[in-house]
């Protein structure tokens, strides 16, 4: 079987911070299948939604990218991270996308499970509480040899005000 990545653990929502302070962003990826050869994945930032993130929300004022790379043997994590940069403005909270692209030498057969994940980052500029946003995002395995059982999990997230309980059905 040919290599699969997905998304493993994410930082999906973080407030944005007040002027000068970084906040981070971080996310890991799982590389499942064949890890006889090197995998490199693009990966970059695209606003997305209502409120969209632009490049001033960032550290160095352009939308983040880089690559993440798997070692010969590598099957977790690959990692990369970027920041958001503070400020005092009241604003909307911003969306974003992460997307992932393979490395034009990526062995044959490689393939994203999950080519995207989301983010927010939330205003911290006034005293309106955020709603309360729930998202749910399923991890993509292979189906398996005949007579394997396979749990599908779920990630649920809850971004926005978190200073109640909240009960989902």
């Amino acid at each position: 079987m040919a290599s699969q990545i997905m998304f493993d653990s994410v930082t999906p929502s973080n407030v944005e911070g007040n002027t000068n302070e970084q906040t981070s962003y971080s996310y890991n990826l799982l590389r499942v299948g064949d890890s006889d050869q090197p995998v490199t994945v693009n990966w970059q930032v695209i606003g997305t939604g209502d409120s969209p993130v632009t490049a001033d929300d960032f550290v160095g004022g352009a939308l983040p990218s880089g690559q993440a790379t798997f070692a010969v043997g590598q099957t977790l994590p690959a990692n990369f991270s970027f920041d958001v940069m503070g400020d005092s403005v009241v604003e909307a909270t911003e969306q974003f996308l992460v997307s992932l692209h393979l490395a034009p030498n990526s062995p044959a057969g490689t393939t994203l499970l999950t080519p995207l994940s989301s983010g927010t980052v939330r205003n911290d500029d006034d005293d309106v509480p955020e709603p309360v946003v729930i998202s749910i995002a399923p991890q993509s395995l292979p189906e398996g040899d005949a007579g394997s059982n396979n749990p599908f999990t779920f990630t649920v997230t809850r971004s926005g005000d978190t200073s109640e309980e909240v009960t989902v059905n």
